[in-house]
């Protein structure tokens, strides 16, 4: 999804069945004059509503109302990108690893879109995006155990830079199945910077699932920057983080992101987007942007789209 607004949490809306609280100012330059929002509406029974008019929706700043100049269905596929450390650690579980690759698969519905990647020695394409999940499955029987150190650092760096190159309109997220073992990444601050600016300016969301290989560890300090580094930024995205010891927890996991990730599609399915404008001069809302409408049902209104869990 292209860059939008900072990522910030969800806003306040206001309906005839429905209020929620107050989001702070957003950090937009001064000098743009129109704004993006998105907005999910459903009916009492969950159904998504479709047919929500300009004229029925307001969006105000500090309590002050905007003029609305577009209310946009969209119902844009999301992109997974998952990246596996195929490293020595995974030697012992691969059969694992494929069972928990293929329940993830399995799980997810035709609007999601994914692509496949190893990252021991250095990242490496294995099936490129599909919705097509025979092309994905057969894929699994490509991934095999190599004796080099994995690149945590460097497939995320290149997976935020193909989604940041990337134009069209999506909804961007990233699964990293890693081991603690030793990393081959060169790690610079301002890699580390830069990596936090893409994921953050693309409203990428990152999950990662990470194996503690224990004795298997090359030294006691081994794998520090992968768990640093996957913690601060799921934390930093909404994402989710686990930390496993068991490689048979990988065949359960695994599907659990799928579902998570197929939940999380259907939330965001047939959603708002609305396109409003600040007039010349005003400054940015410091105490919140909210928005009501005249129809009846249930709202989440957000910056980048991605629609909290109820």
């Amino acid at each position: 999804m292209r860059r939008l607004l900072s990522r910030s949490g969800t806003l306040g809306l206001g309906a005839a069945l429905c209020a929620c609280a107050l989001l702070p100012g957003f950090a937009a330059p001064l000098y743009a004059s129109e704004h993006t929002l998105f907005f999910k509406l459903t009916d009492a029974s969950g159904n998504p509503i479709t047919d929500l008019q300009s004229s029925q929706i307001t969006v105000l700043e500090d309590g002050v109302q905007r003029e609305t100049k577009s209310v946009e269905l969209v119902n844009w596929p999301t992109r997974l990108t998952v990246l596996v450390d195929n490293g020595p650690g995974t030697t012992s579980s691969l059969v694992d690893l494929r069972n928990g690759m293929k329940g993830l698969i399995d799980a997810l519905p035709e609007g999601v879109e994914m692509s496949l990647y190893t990252i021991t020695p250095q990242p490496r394409p294995i099936v490129r995006f599909t919705a097509d999940h025979e092309a994905l499955l057969k894929g699994l029987s490509l991934i095999t155990p190599d004796s080099g150190a994995a690149r945590f650092l460097e497939g995320l760096q290149e997976a935020a830079k193909r989604i940041d190159t990337d134009k069209s309109d999506h909804f961007p997220i990233i699964l990293m199945v890693a081991t603690d073992g030793p990393e081959g990444s060169a790690v610079r601050q301002r890699d580390i910077e830069r990596l936090a600016k893409q994921l953050t300016d693309n409203h990428v969301r990152l999950h990662v699932a990470m194996l503690s290989l224990g004795g298997l560890r090359a030294s006691a300090d081994s794998g520090v920057v992968q768990v640093q580094l996957g913690l601060s930024f799921t934390k930093m995205t909404g994402g989710r983080y686990e930390n496993f010891n068991v490689t048979t927890r990988m065949a359960t996991l695994l599907p659990e992101f799928g579902q998570m990730i197929a939940s999380g599609y259907r939330r965001q399915a047939n959603q708002y987007r609305i396109t409003y404008e600040r007039p010349a001069g005003a400054t940015e809302p410091t105490q919140g942007i909210s928005a009501t409408t005249t129809r009846t049902g249930h709202g989440a209104l957000t910056f980048d789209g991605f629609v909290p869990e109820p």
